[in-house]
């Protein structure tokens, strides 16, 4: 049951996170360029011209509390989310557990004060949650997270890291800092989708898996009778 609610809370954190950005695209004054503003332009509370490393922008946000309510509830759900997978109490768990509670966590914080350091805090902890879901296991591994421990988790870590690469050198010479952004931060909320529907699925992946083992067993035995 713990599974089920934990995948179901991943899922709809990205969810919510994607609808309140929309709406607070929807509410922007003027035409929301996506290869021009970032998604964290609409968490600015001011209007006006706004100038930072990627350039000046005419900013203005009316619905900056939606963005930014979206990622304090996005970081609750994942939190606790984090927070039931650590309570299964299985060692190989904890760690991914304490990793997602630390995400959801610096998302919250992130929410309440949009600055970079919170960004790159959530942003590297989240890839370092990534890189452990990813991780190759054993077979009878207990962490083993069906969808997540695979090729999928790599290809976005990979995907957002040279998103994150290409807005570092190509958007800060305003080279659409938007579109970059954007390939950097989607995977990260696809991720969680991916996330959600593999921990959902822990239970029948277990019982497949025990089920699999028991029919190895027993043909072994008729085997050896032989």
């Amino acid at each position: 049951m713990i599974y089920r609610i934990s995948g179901i809370l991943f899922i709809l954190s990205t969810i919510i996170v994607l609808f309140t950005q929309a709406i607070a695209v929807a509410m922007w004054d003027g035409f929301y360029l996506l290869d021009t503003y970032l998604t964290s332009d609409l968490g600015l509370s001011t209007c006006g011209a706004f100038v930072d490393s990627f350039g000046k922008r005419l900013v203005c946000s009316p619905g900056h509390m939606w963005f930014d309510g979206g990622l304090i509830l996005s970081g609750f759900l994942i939190l606790c989310g984090g927070l039931f997978l650590w309570a299964v109490r299985k060692t190989s768990m904890h760690l991914g557990g304490v990793l997602l509670a630390f995400v959801g966590a610096s998302t919250k914080v992130y929410g309440l004060n949009n600055s970079i350091p919170m960004l790159f805090i959530h942003v590297f902890s989240l890839w370092g949650t990534m890189l452990w879901a990813w991780w190759p296991r054993w077979a009878p591994s207990k962490s083993i997270i069906p969808l997540v421990n695979g090729a999928p988790t790599l290809l976005l870590l990979l995907v957002s890291i040279g998103g994150f690469i290409a807005l570092g050198v190509l958007g800060s010479n305003g080279l659409t800092p938007g579109i970059f952004e954007r390939l950097a931060m989607y995977p990260l909320y696809l991720w969680f989708v991916l996330l959600g529907v593999g921990v959902f699925s822990i239970p029948s992946y277990r019982e497949k898996m025990s089920s699999m083992s028991l029919q190895q067993h027993v043909r072994q035995d008729q085997d050896a009778d032989i």
